[in-house]
């Protein structure tokens, strides 16, 4: 055997050998992939999956209704986060006050998260006709409704939701370790009478884990007290506060998440997704995923509707200055 022909021997081995390698280690990124695949799903199951945009029953245009250009941006995500105090756990059919509400905004070209609080009295037209407080639009209504009220409303479209008990946010602080808040002395006294209750409700000593006027200032807050701290809403702020304190929480809670540990993360994952209802599918959870690591880095900014002098009072309705409110809605949110 020449030299030639040994060296074109040894050479077709060693590729077979590469190919052989490499197929190998295809495989076994395969399996990983499949592994880890199967573990996201078996975590994303754990989700109260809700599409209630396919039920029958949403609320149709009149045929006289003015057409609404409702906007949506391929580079933005408008989520509707809404809190509900009902008193009740989830799987209970009392419907209960939507008291939080708030439009969550991934701008992907201005690298934001947007956080736009709507004050639970603001009144918001129906797209079948008549308006209500957004909070008694889903009482009365229900969520699917609340959703084409705010886009009719607003000319956004809200690509999905997410919904919450008060008390599953318990659950979900406790697990990220509680939230640093600024507590002010006038929050003590309502802060006790909303622990009571919330300490009731879960089965807990009336007196549990109760403030004092000791404790004013900067504080970490467990999941009860957090969840008390939302509800507040008897201050010279009124429901403009409480808002302002459930963006408060919702930022010290990604500050909380960017800490953690991916054991931690694994063990969050779990409370936070069996906590929650919402019409994210599978799907959507992963592309979410991928892509967490780019959001998590984004800017918070916060903003409330109706803004300061785009609206009046009349009894406990808050009437807006509509195009006022819709300009600095669709400004905060695209970034124009």
């Amino acid at each position: 055997m020449s030299k030639t022909e040994g060296k074109g021997k040894k050479t077709k081995h060693t590729w077979k050998t590469v190919l052989i390698v490499l197929l190998v280690f295809i495989l076994i990124l395969g399996v990983i992939c499949a592994a880890a695949y199967g573990f996201l799903i078996s975590k994303f199951n754990k989700l109260n999956y809700d599409d209630i945009r396919q039920n029958t029953n949403s609320v149709a245009l009149p045929e006289d209704a003015p057409d609404l250009d409702f906007r949506s941006e391929e580079d933005v995500i408008n989520i509707l986060l809404v809190g509900v105090d009902n008193n009740y756990l989830p799987g209970m059919e009392q419907r209960g006050n939507a008291d939080g509400i708030v439009i969550l905004s991934l701008n992907k070209n201005t690298g934001k998260i947007i956080f736009t609080s709507i004050l639970r009295d603001t009144s918001i037209m129906m797209p079948g006709g008549g308006s209500d407080k957004a909070t008694m639009v889903y009482h009365n209504h229900g969520l699917e409704t609340l959703i084409d009220s705010l886009e009719y409303t607003f000319g956004i479209k809200l690509d999905n939701y997410v919904l919450v008990n008060y008390l599953n946010v318990i659950s979900i602080i406790d697990a990220a370790g509680g939230v640093t808040v600024e507590l002010k002395a006038e929050n003590i006294r309502e802060m006790e009478t909303k622990m009571k209750n919330i300490n009731y409700l879960v089965g807990d000593p009336s007196d549990s884990d109760i403030l004092t006027y000791d404790d004013v200032g900067m504080i970490t807050l467990n999941g009860k007290q957090a969840a008390a701290f939302m509800r507040l809403r008897l201050t010279a702020e009124n429901d403009f506060g409480r808002t302002s304190r459930v963006r408060q929480v919702l930022s010290q809670l990604k500050v909380r998440v960017m800490d953690m540990s991916l054991s931690e993360l694994n063990n969050f994952a779990d409370i936070v997704l069996g906590n929650i209802t919402t019409d994210l599918s599978n799907s959507d959870m992963m592309n979410l995923l991928l892509v967490a690591p780019k959001y998590i880095k984004f800017d918070i900014t916060t903003n409330c509707i109706p803004v300061e002098d785009g609206y009046h009072s009349e009894g406990s309705y808050l009437h807006l200055d509509l195009e006022k409110n819709k300009q600095a809605l669709h400004e905060a949110i695209y970034g124009e």
